[in-house]
């Protein structure tokens, strides 16, 4: 038996498949044996000629099944043939579907699975238009492809991919006893259309089969025609299935084939022909502000491969290369290196570095001595691989025009710059590098970070710069935290006042050994997230905690990150290596919450607090009483229960002062009786040991006794 194979690529999958044109790969479908060794020695020589290609394993087969609407099955017929000739036909052909319907009516053991699982345990018999029992083998059920405009149809197929051991078309409209008119309907009760899982899954079912091209169609056409609750996911789940064919074109016309393109940069080129495509309908990417923007480049660029190629380089590999390279570089060669790159890349004198916008890696030697900052140092902290070796320094930087920055230093530097940085102090940098600053989390919101070199000269400003703040933040609301949990790529900052302060805890592990934290609360009145600082930090709150004077605490935790129990979901925040904290803080910001805080005295005055929410955070002109009263009740809550707090504390404190004395108490008589008892003991085992030297010598004497009675003599 001559047998075909066609080896076919995936676009999506990138797996190798073979479509057997002659032998089903269905297990039951048919039995075969060779007639002689002859004949298999043919055709093992006749595959090993044929074929060169790599044994790979061979997949599951596929069942494609069929879906359709209750009296609208498909039919094949020759145009020959009379309508009437083929309804009589048809009429008795049950589909695959129906075929489905009847085999759960008479089967129980098939109403465990849905249309789609069916070809696992059953096979499809063609002749008889029947499900039969598997026997062996495997094989996956697909259902085909059904575009989301179709309607009632894609409904169906909604159901048929959830609903298990349905009997009929009305058995899948019928809820509860409730048969609802549609299908559309019936999805809608089953719970199947309250959130974005529908669009999910069309472009995932889309993309199993459709070409780059149509799934971006068809996103634009659920964006533009359908509800999308959170398109920014939508985007980032199903993106990379939209990017294929344009990966390729561009790598056809760039001149250099070893070009590689970031996640950003493709996304770029997806979201650029999405811009043709709602352009053609009267719409814009700019009307979808959950997408990211690509920049106008990218939107007009087309293919334009001066334009391509100068946005096309891989920055950390170039990194990497020059770092190698450089230090091999010969005398010769290093001044000619210098020449050229003061030549092209030197700014102009006494220039500002405007690091936020600077998107490229400067090599030390094109920075120029008079291109320099002026900075003073927030904060430093070391950094440590898993070994506890020493990796670097990092460092925040704030500059005279109040932005924040990210500073490294590696560890072969430290001797020389780790002394000279004082936190507080301002000092003025220049021949640094601009790098990408791509670690996570990163200590706050930005892209890029500057870099001390060998060549990299510091000087400490003898001044004071006033101009320069101490430090800068970014407060995240604890309204939105839970939000703010959904991200690992920045730390946070937060702001609140400190309640309900639980005991120092100790913990003991495998990995990191005998560890301590203290779990606290911080609010703003209406919303309420625990804090975990661990060890060092827990140490440094107790003592300044307990010297604070000022009455609410209130704290800023800059660079925390946040955390989500995946057991219950609760969100709360802890320290990073990155992570500080300031207690009542002179700063507008703490005096602004202070005001706000409603203390002891005015906390039952409801003009007080009603002021305090409204400055807090103020609420929209068409905002309801109903809201009003609801905010109002939980700040009088809230207060409450902070107030219970306190009381439970005090209440904790004197069981636990009480527990003390008892036990000492205790203790003390239970070392009275103890003494009392040991000497007992040894008293009696004293007057038994003399008893005893008695007994022995009655004993002894009453020995004699006798022995004198038995004498001859007597």
């Amino acid at each position: 038996m001559q047998r075909r194979i066609t080896p076919t690529m995936d676009s999506i999958t990138k797996e190798l498949s073979f479509e057997d044109d002659l032998i089903h790969n269905d297990y039951d479908s048919a039995e075969f044996s060779t007639i002689s060794d002859l004949q298999a020695d043919e055709g093992d020589m006749f595959w090993d000629d044929e074929y060169e290609f790599a044994e790979v394993e061979r997949l599951d087969a596929e069942e494609n099944e069929t879906e359709h609407n209750a009296g609208e099955k498909s039919c094949t017929f020759t145009e020959n043939e009379t309508l009437e000739k083929v309804v009589r036909r048809e009429k008795f052909k049950h589909s695959q579907l129906e075929s489905f319907f009847i085999l759960n009516r008479s089967d129980p053991n098939a109403r465990k699975y849905t249309y789609d699982q069916i070809p696992q345990h059953y096979v499809w018999n063609e002749t008889d238009r029947i499900w039969t029992m598997r026997k062996k083998g495997k094989q996956i059920g697909r259902l085909l492809y059904t575009h989301h405009s179709a309607g009632e149809l894609w409904y169906l197929r909604l159901l048929l991919s959830n609903i298990r051991g349905p009997t009929s078309f009305e058995a899948l409209k019928t809820i509860n006893g409730v048969q609802y008119r549609t299908f559309k309907d019936a999805c809608k009760n089953y719970g199947l259309l309250d959130d974005d899982n529908e669009w999910h899954s069309v472009i995932e079912d889309c993309s199993k089969s459709g070409f780059p091209n149509q799934i971006r169609q068809l996103f634009v056409h659920i964006i533009v025609n359908c509800q999308v609750s959170d398109l920014k996911t939508l985007w980032e789940r199903h993106w990379k299935h939209m990017i294929d064919d344009l990966l390729l074109e561009k790598t056809k016309t760039v001149v250099n084939k070893m070009t590689s393109y970031s996640d950003k940069q493709l996304q770029y080129f997806a979201l650029a022909e999405i811009d043709k495509i709602l352009k053609s309908i009267g719409k814009s990417l700019m009307q979808f502000k959950q997408l990211p923007q690509p920049p106008a480049n990218y939107l007009q660029s087309g293919t334009n491969n001066l334009v391509i190629d100068e946005t096309t380089y891989n920055l950390s590999e170039m990194e990497f290369e020059f770092n190698k390279l450089f230090p091999h570089c010969n005398p010769e060669q290093l001044e000619v290196y210098t020449e050229i790159g003061n030549g092209q890349v030197k700014p102009p004198k006494n220039a500002v570095m405007d690091y936020e916008e600077n998107d490229i890696i400067i090599p030390p030697e094109f920075c120029d001595p008079d291109w320099k900052i002026k900075v003073r140092l927030a904060r430093k902290w070391e950094q440590t691989n898993r070994d506890g070796h020493l990796q670097g320094v990092h460092m925040i930087l704030i500059d005279e025009y109040h932005k924040r920055m990210h500073a490294w230093i590696r560890c072969t530097l430290m001797k020389s710059f780790d002394d000279r940085f004082v936190g507080g102090e301002t000092y003025e940098i220049s021949n640094f590098i601009v790098a990408p600053y791509t670690e996570k989390p990163k200590c706050f919101e930005g892209d890029i970070q500057i870099v001390l070199t060998s060549r990299t000269i510091v000087t400490a400003l003898q001044q004071n710069y006033s101009l320069i703040p101490d430090n800068i933040f970014k407060f995240t609301n604890l309204k939105h935290f839970k939000d703010a949990t959904e991200q690992d790529n920045h730390l946070i900052d937060i702001i609140g006042v400190i309640d309900d302060v639980r005991p120092l805890k100790h913990v003991t592990n495998t990995t990191n050994g005998d560890q301590f934290f203290r779990e606290f609360v911080v609010t703003d009145l209406i919303h309420r997230v625990k804090v975990f600082f661990w060890n060092e930090l827990a140490t440094a709150f107790d003592i300044s905690f307990n010297q604070a004077t000022d009455q609410p605490v209130i704290i800023i935790i800059s660079c925390c990150n946040m955390i989500r129990n995946d057991y219950n979901g609760d969100t709360a925040i802890r320290n990073m290596p990155a992570t500080t904290f300031d207690l009542n803080a002179n700063c507008d910001t703490v005096d602004t919450l202070r005001k706000r805080y409603p203390n002891e005295i005015c906390s039952d005055e409801d003009d007080e607090i009603m002021k305090a929410i409204d400055e807090y955070e103020p609420e929209e002109a068409d905002e309801t009483d109903r809201r009003e009263t609801i905010e109002k009740a939980l700040i009088n809550f809230n207060v409450n229960i902070a107030t219970m707090n306190r009381q439970h504390e005090q209440l904790n404190q004197n069981l636990t002062d009480f527990r003390l004395n008892f036990f000492a108490t205790v203790k003390q008589q239970h070392e009275d009786m103890t003494k009392i008892l040991t000497e007992f003991t040894i008293n009696f085992y004293k007057q038994q040991q003399i008893l005893n030297e008695e007994i022995q010598t009655l004993r002894i004497e009453a020995k004699k006794m006798r022995d004198s009675f038995n004498s001859p003599k007597f």
